[in-house]
């Protein structure tokens, strides 16, 4: 009879262990949970991040001017940026080091040398919403065209019909096949437009090519790619 007692206390004893093992295992998973960056919420920091530093550009028919950095730096939120990391790891960028608020400010900077130079060589024309063409694109003047580019302060807006989205998609995927350098994801990526910083990744033509293929598979209007100076990128659909 006593052996059996033991053997009772000895079977509680351990489910009560089991027990809080494994809640401490639920805990430790929900606490992993709880640091996974959604594509939303990364996506949701990256437009802060843009509304942020927007503030301080003005655009006028000579270019655009960022104002004063110091201003932007201490506007923008530390969360956005670790967000911005994790968006940017999902979609296969690789940067030199994480990125800071100084690092990211720096790429839009750069990002906007390139468009002022663009302009006064007269390859980018400015239009009066603040948004920028290429001189030469006569696809952005046809009327209810829907694939043509238009350059902003922050990066490039590509607009693509379904047709052309299809095509776009093909060729990022190719890219990809091939494992191109940094400077052929990027043609494939930007089109023409200047310098773009290093990072770009066949994995990043993959995961472009992907929301590429799925927005285009939801209706038949073509999609909408924003591409930033810092790379990372959202899709619409038009």
């Amino acid at each position: 009879m006593k052996s059996k007692k033991v053997s009772i206390v000895c079977l509680l004893l351990s489910l009560s262990l089991f027990v809080e093992l494994g809640l401490g295992f639920t805990n430790v998973q929900a606490a992993e949970n709880d640091n996974v960056v959604t594509t939303a919420e990364g996506t949701e920091s990256l437009d802060s991040i843009i509304d942020t530093i927007s503030e301080d550009v003005s655009v006028d028919q000579e270019g655009v001017e960022l104002g004063d950095k110091s201003t932007i730096l201490e506007n923008i939120n530390q969360e956005d940026i670790n967000n911005l990391n994790a968006l940017a790891e999902q979609q296969g960028i690789e940067y030199n080091q994480p990125l800071t608020k100084e690092s990211v400010v720096q790429m839009f900077e750069n990002g906007i040398d390139t468009i002022n130079s663009e302009v006064e060589d007269g390859n980018l024309e400015v239009l009066s919403d603040g948004s920028l063409i290429e001189s030469d694109d006569e696809d952005f003047y046809v009327q209810g065209g829907s694939t043509y580019d238009k350059t902003y302060w922050w990066g490039r807006k590509r607009y693509k019909s379904t047709a052309n989205a299809n095509k776009w998609a093909s060729q990022l995927n190719s890219v990809g096949n091939a494992n191109a350098a940094g400077a052929v994801v990027a043609g494939a990526v930007f089109g023409g437009v200047g310098a773009i910083p290093n990072g770009l990744t066949a994995a990043y033509a993959y995961q472009l090519q992907n929301k590429v293929s799925y927005r285009n598979s939801l209706n038949k209007r073509g999609i909408v790619a924003n591409l930033t100076w810092a790379l990372v990128f959202t899709v619409k659909s038009q």
